[in-house]
């Protein structure tokens, strides 16, 4: 599953939708660049260059298991922080 802009486009139904789905985009690729590089890193070879595990501990000269490690705990911080603009934006007038 790659982060881009083909991932909303069969979903968006209407003209608002489709802007809301790419400011979320937006956000989001915000919020990656913003992890620490070692879960940074490993969230662009798997979603966005679409590395398998492997591909992806060769090229950073790490375990498997270490980057399926960073995939999830970087992926659970994404989704926290997101939750808590989301929270956060709701609050706002």
């Amino acid at each position: 599953m790659a982060i881009d802009e083909g991932l909303f486009e069969e979903v968006a139904v209407d003209p608002a939708t489709r802007v809301t789905d790419h400011q979320m985009l937006r956000v989001l690729r915000e919020m990656v660049a913003r992890l620490p590089d070692a879960y940074r890193q490993v969230i662009e070879m798997r979603l966005q260059r679409e590395l398998s595990t492997s591909e992806t501990a060769q090229r950073l000269g790490i375990s498997r298991s270490i980057v399926a490690s960073r995939l999830h705990r970087g992926l659970h911080m994404l989704r926290k922080r997101f939750k808590a603009r989301m929270r956060k934006k709701k609050k706002l007038p």
